[in-house]
């Protein structure tokens, strides 16, 4: 039983500065209680080390600036959709930045901004049905979809989670792209970008899923939407939400041609914050 929940748990990383602090597998989303919830956790023996943790940055994150000069919105079901109108303008710019030579065509760069949003939608107004017909369109797996012995356990652990990022308050005008992986070179992220401090991955529910060892062998393309979240935080942590950003991970699957989930990174807060369901 132990390997099967392994194979189709999350691996939640959490950093601080470039250190492993912990890592555990959870089903697809982190309990938000103890008792019964922390039997979903199994602990892992090696989940590797995040994804651009170096030093920490000197300057001010550019997400806790954009809660500070109050570009932040709280959208709800009426307003959702303005909100993510202005996502998808912001991620356009976004691309206009992008260093020539990375390998985002238009096309890609099309493609990439029609899935963040798509995502984003996903964890502002979650909808388990919705959230499972993605990844049943995109050739991943879950226990729900396989019709699993634990798929009660699944869907009971996304609607545990789901109020985490519930309409969080967010900067849709502040969105950032960058390559994380081009053709399995490993792109050096910029420290100004701020450091992620927990990171969500699932290494079976997509073919293409894994660390970015297996990103290096498969000479893969992964890259990263970022955008300002207030992130909840855990009740020991004092509740609340914190000024943090999100950063959307997808990888190029040239047999699909489209960009399928790679990981979720979390800035700002770690292992006093809530890590989001993925994808």
């Amino acid at each position: 039983m132990a390997s099967r929940r392994l194979k189709f748990a999350a691996v939640v990383v959490f950093a601080l500065v470039g250190v492993l602090l912990a890592a555990r597998t959870l089903l697809p989303g982190s309990p938000r209680s103890g008792g019964a919830a922390e039997q979903r956790r199994d602990a892992i023996a090696d989940a590797g080390t995040p994804t651009g943790a170096s030093a920490p940055p000197t300057a001010e994150p550019w997400f806790v600036a954009a809660e500070r000069d109050g570009r932040h919105v709280t959208s709800d079901e009426g307003s959702l959709e303005a909100v993510i109108a202005e996502a998808t303008v912001s991620s356009r710019r976004a691309l206009e930045r992008i260093p020539f030579g990375t390998g985002l065509d238009a096309d890609r760069g099309a493609a990439i901004v029609e899935s963040f949003t798509e995502r984003l939608r996903l964890h502002l107004n979650p909808d388990f049905d919705a959230h499972q017909a993605l990844i049943a369109r995109l050739g991943g797996s879950t226990p729900y979809l396989a019709g699993a012995e634990n798929a009660d356990r699944y869907r009971a652990a996304f609607e545990d989670q789901r109020g985490a990022f519930a309409f969080a308050p967010l900067a849709p005008g502040d969105v950032r792209i960058r390559a994380r992986y081009v053709r399995g070179a490993r792109i050096p992220t910029d420290d100004t970008d701020g450091l992620p401090m927990m990171e969500v991955r699932h290494p079976s529910m997509f073919a293409l899923a894994g660390s970015g060892e297996n990103a290096e062998r498969r000479r893969l393309d992964v890259y990263e939407v970022l955008i300002p979240m207030a992130v909840e935080r855990t009740p020991g942590a004092g509740g609340g939400r914190a000024a943090g950003a999100v950063g959307y991970g997808f990888v190029w699957d040239e047999d699909r041609r489209a960009w399928t989930p790679w990981a979720v990174w979390v800035y700002g807060v770690g292992t006093d914050a809530y890590p989001p369901n993925f994808p």
